[in-house]
């Protein structure tokens, strides 16, 4: 499976025409080809200087994040910022990063349960809830995509 055809599969789930006007959703760090080979995805809310080396550690070369890695512009890249050492460090091992970063709460949450199903991933989730709100943890789980 290429890059390519994983974000295709996203955006197909989580168009990026939905995005705010002041929103940046898409390619953070494009790929020098969209058509290399995914060796592997970290799906993370946040790109951070520790996900992109767990991402290499990893051996993926594909993050895709709910937060977008770039949200206001970079002026330089020096490092000064978790920000700018994230984009350092993915550059240099060779990672591209994209962001899928949508008002509605549901693509976000449902989202994570899609893009396992891409990739033919499972999910175990261990929510630890007081004894009296377990009713609200059955209503929210028995959701779309989610059993």
């Amino acid at each position: 499976m290429t890059l390519k055809d994983i974000v295709t599969a996203i955006e197909a789930y989580a168009d990026p025409s939905l995005q705010e006007s002041w929103d940046n959703t898409g390619w953070q760090i494009a790929p020098m080809e969209s058509s290399d080979e995914c060796s592997g995805v970290m799906l993370c809310l946040d790109v951070t200087p520790a996900v992109v080396e767990e991402a290499k550690d990893q051996g993926c070369n594909l993050i895709v994040s709910h937060h977008p890695l770039i949200f206001k512009g970079l002026r330089s890249i020096t490092g000064a910022s978790q920000a700018e050492r994230a984009v350092i460090l993915a550059i240099r091992h060779g990672i591209a990063v994209y962001s899928s970063h949508h008002p509605d709460g549901a693509i976000s949450l449902f989202g994570n349960v899609y893009l396992c199903n891409i990739f033919l991933l499972s999910i175990y989730i261990v929510i630890i809830v007081p004894v009296n709100k377990h009713h609200h943890i059955r209503i929210l789980l028995n959701g779309p995509g989610l059993s």
